[in-house]
Formats: structure tokens, sequence, C-alpha cells
């Protein structure tokens, strides 16, 4: 019988390079958000849940990367137009909804002094550079307890940016290599290194800028496009044993990383490799299908059907917490378990797949965009951002004149004296 996780949808959703359905990656995304939910829920056990966005970097790079290898390898290039259009498709229905309702509930739940603050994070996620502001503003993700509800923006800011630029820089990889396998691999693994090495090298001077900057975590995307190169119409040749032992060890890495790390650990830094390695190995030894490996816990139905809506989920769960949390001492960690439990996944799992089912899916639908010529949903993309700055700049006029007009009456911020930007104090350890 095929069930929802088998239809067009899904496949795409999580289909490999070669265009076959990957339930382990579909598996996958739902190990990523539900780290992400529980983390943002505050369900002690997983204090570093946070690295199932390190999961879904490695996964979108492995899935984008083989996709732009097969074209290039059929046709001689990526069909660039194309390509942007099924990522407009992809990413921005979903997100401009969720940001377009998270706005105008900015001034029902966000006090008068904080909303410009607000609405020019507003402004920065409709531009696709939200990881830039909350690095810009000094941003500590895994310490600030009153974060914007735009903030988990960020990660689908440093997808974006990584998506403008990767098309062209493996387009120019394949040329330099000749086409030759190896040295593609070689470029991969390069360009990896060395974003991992700038990594390394930012986290202790200046961790904002490590976690949020595009150079310094590009790295994890380009481990999952390493992936994809190496299992190129060709699964890892080992013993069986070592196929097994591989995935298993890749999950329950990743699962560790997420018990283990909390708000202390220096991330990304080196911690961000046992996530990002983990979830790589899971992928690359799943290419080879047997049932002793993680692939068929991966494979459950509650298991897919999550995967299947895990963008919306993702994209939903933090507004629900961060709204009501606006006006509560210390944030979202003042509100009591049960309020965070039932904002950020019971609330959050019906409100995530309303947003699938009633935006993502009729957008990537035949009958939807996907029947629309490439170009006219590139503009219809460009014109729906425009829109949404457009409406986010009149958010941030009209909450900046009613600052001014309460300001007689609201108490002065205290003066908040800040140690200079440079140099960057050093990160905590464990």
């Amino acid at each position: 019988m095929r069930t929802l996780e088998h239809s067009k949808t899904t496949r795409q959703a999580g289909a490999s390079r070669s265009g076959s359905f990957r339930p382990d990656v579909q598996g996958l995304r739902a190990v990523a958000v539900g780290l992400v939910l529980l983390y943002h829920a505050g369900v002690v056990p997983f204090s570093g849940g946070y690295v199932g966005v390190d999961v879904f970097f490695v996964i979108s790079g492995f899935l984008i990367t083989g996709h732009l290898l097969t074209s290039i390898e059929r046709d001689g290039r990526p069909h660039f137009a194309d390509f942007y259009a099924r990522r407009a498709r992809r990413i921005l229905p979903a997100a401009l909804v969720v940001l377009t309702l998270t706005a105008l509930a900015l001034p029902i739940f966000a006090p008068p002094l904080s909303l410009a603050g607000q609405f020019k994070a507003a402004i920065a996620t409709a531009l696709y550079v939200p990881n830039l502001w909350f690095a810009a503003q000094d941003t500590d993700y895994l310490a600030d307890h009153a974060a914007s509800p735009f903030q988990h923006y960020w990660s689908l800011g440093v997808e974006e940016q990584f998506y403008l630029l990767w098309p062209l820089a493996l387009l120019g990889l394949v040329l330099l290599a000749r086409g030759r396998r190896a040295l593609v691999v070689a470029g991969i693994a390069g360009l990896a290194v060395t974003s991992f090495v700038l990594g390394l090298i930012a986290t202790p001077w200046n961790q904002p800028l490590a976690f949020f900057w595009l150079p310094t975590r590009a790295w994890e995307l380009l481990v999952g496009g390493l992936v994809a190169a190496l299992v190129l119409d060709r699964p890892p040749r080992a013993p069986r044993w070592i196929v097994v032992a591989g995935g298993w060890v890749g999950l329950l890495a990743v699962v560790a990383a997420a018990v283990m790390f909390d708000g202390r650990t220096v991330f990304p830094g080196t911690a961000a490799a046992v996530p990002v390695l983990g979830t790589a190995a899971v992928i690359y030894f799943g290419s080879v299908r047997g049932p002793l490996g993680p692939t068929k816990l991966l494979s459950i139905e509650p298991v897919q059907r999550i995967g299947l809506m895990s963008y919306a989920l993702y994209l939903v769960h933090w507004p629900l917490l961060a709204l009501p949390s606006m006006s509560v001492p210390g944030g979202v960690g003042g509100l009591p378990l049960w309020q965070r439990l039932g904002l950020g996944i019971v609330l959050a799992v019906p409100a995530g797949w309303l947003l699938h089912r009633f935006v993502e899916e009729p957008t990537r639908s035949p009958r939807g965009l996907t029947s629309r010529p490439p170009r006219l949903t590139l503009i219809a993309a460009a014109l729906a951002t425009v829109l949404m700055t457009l409406g986010a700049v009149a958010g941030l006029t009209w909450s900046s004149s009613r600052t001014i007009t309460a300001g007689g009456e609201a108490p002065a911020p205290p003066i908040v004296r800040r140690t200079p930007r440079w140099p960057r104090r050093r990160c905590r350890r464990t």
C-alpha cells in the first residue's frame, strides 16, 4: 500500500541524488526537528538539542549537491533558473507565511520599547540575512532566554546564502577537475576543511560571528555535499558489519551530542564535528540498504510523517514559544515546563501539519507553482519578498512613532555598559 511518505511530494523531499527515495534521510529530518523542539521546550536530557540544526545542514548539503551534480553530469551545467525556482518553492511560501503572522502578532505580545528592534529583525529575515543581523547584535544563541521570535530563521539565512553561491562554485570545481570524480571530491573536501578551520579560529574570538556566519558554517553543508559526491551511483564497498556499525555509531553520535552538550559547550568549534560527522555517517552507510542498520528504525511510519513536515514544524514551533514569553521575566526559560511543552510541541505539531498541508504541499504540487515556468516563480518570489520587506518597514515606522509618543510615560531604559567589541571575550568551556 502506498502511504503518504511515498507520495511524489515525499520522494521530492527526501530523494537522493539518483532520484530514489531515502527513508533514512527523511527519518533524520524527524530526528533533527525533534531535537530542536525538545531543546527549545527545555527538556533537560536534551540540553544540546540545538545540534538538530547541524543535522539539517548536512542533509541539505547532501540533497542539493546531489541534484546539482546530476544536472551537471547529465547536461554539462546546472539549470540555474530551475534550481533557484525549486528552492523558492521549497522554502519561501511557508517561511513568508510564518514571518507575516509573527510580525502581525508582535504588537500584541512585544513590549512597546522592543517593537522597533523586533521589526528590524523581521526586515533582515525578509531579506534573507537574519543570521548576519543576529551576529551583528552579538546574540548568544545558547544563552539568550529573551530571544527574538525570528531568531530561528538564522539557519534558513545560512542555507539560502549557501544555495545562492554553491551552484556556481560547484560548476567551477567540476570544470577545473575536467569531470574527474576524485578531483571534485578533493575540491569539496578542501573547501570544507577551510571553512572548518575558519570556524575554529572564529569561535574563541567572536562566538556569535562563528555561530551565525556562512563562511564558518558552510563546512557542515559541504560535508553533506562530500557524501553526495562519494556515493554517486556507487554505495560504499565495505564488509556488512562495518556498514551496519557505521550507521548506528553515526546516529548515536547525534543523540549523544544532544544529551551531553549544553549552553556551556564551546560551539560550533570542534564540538560541531560530532553531530555533523554522525549525520554524514548515517547517510553514507545508509546508501547500502540492509535490515540491520538504523534505516529500519528511521523508516517507521510516525518518524517518516514527522520528517515529512519537519520544515513546517521547525518554522512554527519557535514563534509559538517566543511570542507569549516576551513579557515574561527570563523569556522562554521563564515559562513553566508544561507551558513550554504545550506551546512548543503539543500545539506546534498540528500547527506544523496545517502549514505543511495547506501551504507547502499546494506550492509543490503538479498543479501548483511547479506547473509555472521557473522565471515566473522567481518573479513571484521577488515580489513577495519586496511586499514582506515593505510591510516590516511599515511596522518599524509605526513602532518607532509609538515609542516616541509614549516616551513621556515610559521609563527610560537602563544604561548598559558594554565591553569593547574587540577583542572578544573567551567563551565558557566545559
